[in-house]
């Protein structure tokens, strides 16, 4: 009996997924845009936007905090990395580009990067664990400006030149969702690119080597790319973009890959509706990922070889909490919306 309680529950847990979640919005309290979003838990969740502002909710989003970082209110932080109600992390895409690390639930804030070269522009933050992680930045000098922390975001290492391919001429990442940057399996880290060519970068030893992988997306425009990727494991992951100034192509938009980010395959007419900026597993799924760009939000059950409509309220960025059950989506305006998952 114990045993068939207990296939039951899994059945139950496996099969809730394979159904739509129900959409929420949840009033922020704030007009920024907001492209930076991490979800620590089902009841902790951070984002961060225009105008220096970050938001902070520790009970699932009935109540957000606002707050502006001191003495960066002209700053555009699209990215941030939350561990938990009190820690976090935020980068400010644009000049100045600096990083800034909390641990008072934002009472206070400490800039622990400031770029002096007036090149550097932030695109995205991932980590690993609480401790390492990585910040990603477009070409400084013929090469992206890639850091390093290992101690939680309080401070943060160069990742020498030599180390890396050299950016081609125009190419960039695209500061869309936090999320061109991802890390998966120890050690491994990845980031796409968009321009002359769409790549993607990879690293297998914890960021300190690189390699360049040409993916078959087209590099149509300077606006044509990889604007946000994910993985369900170490090997099975989707990378997203298209062009955001064709919101609306269904077509030269999405790439899935099966060995780790080391090659890509093209899908076309897959039901995705347009370019999209956001992309996030939902984890205890099998192989169910939620993508989101100015248009709309798709959901996929399949690993995303194929994806149906979930709403037409376009959003920017996806973040999922570790059990699944709830994830959220930001926006223009203040835009927030709760994914629930029965």
């Amino acid at each position: 009996m114990r045993i068939l309680s207990f296939f039951i529950f899994i059945f139950s847990f496996t099969a809730s997924f394979a159904q739509p979640p129900h959409l929420k919005e949840q009033p922020s309290g704030s007009q920024s845009s907001l492209r930076g979003l991490s979800a620590v838990s089902d009841k902790i969740v951070w984002a961060s936007g225009t105008e220096g502002q970050f938001l902070r909710t520790t009970d699932g989003g009935k109540n957000w905090q606002k707050g502006t970082v001191t003495g960066a209110d002209s700053l555009d932080f699209r990215d941030i990395q939350a561990f938990s109600a009190t820690e976090a992390v935020v980068a400010s895409a644009g000049q100045p580009a600096r990083i800034y690390h909390t641990t008072d639930a934002g009472k206070s804030w400490k800039m622990v990067y400031d770029d002096k070269t007036g090149q550097a522009f932030f695109d995205a933050l991932a980590f690993w664990n609480n401790e390492e992680g990585m910040a990603m930045s477009d070409p400084v000098n013929g090469y992206f400006l890639l850091l390093k922390t290992e101690d939680g975001g309080k401070s943060w290492k160069k990742i020498e030149k030599k180390k890396l391919p050299p950016a081609l001429e125009g190419e960039a990442g695209f500061a869309a969702s936090g999320t061109g940057l991802v890390t998966i399996a120890p050690d491994v880290a990845l980031f796409g690119t968009g321009g002359p060519a769409v790549r993607v970068f990879r690293s297998a030893t914890g960021g300190e080597s690189w390699e360049a992988y040409t993916t078959p997306m087209e590099a149509a425009t300077p606006s044509t790319g990889i604007y946000s990727m994910a993985f369900k494991d170490s090997l099975h992951g989707i990378a997203l973009g298209g062009d955001y100034t064709q919101p609306n192509a269904t077509t030269n938009h999405l790439l899935l890959s099966s060995d780790g980010g080391k090659s890509w395959q093209r899908v076309d007419h897959s039901g995705l509706r347009g370019y999209r900026s956001g992309v996030a597993f939902v984890p205890g799924s099998t192989n169910t990922y939620i993508a989101a760009g100015t248009n709309g939000i798709d959901i996929s059950y399949d690993g995303g070889k194929s994806w149906s409509p979930l709403s037409d309220t376009g959003m920017h960025a996806i973040s999922f909490s570790t059990s699944g059950r709830n994830g959220w989506a930001s926006g223009a305006k203040g835009k927030i919306i709760k994914f629930i998952f029965n």
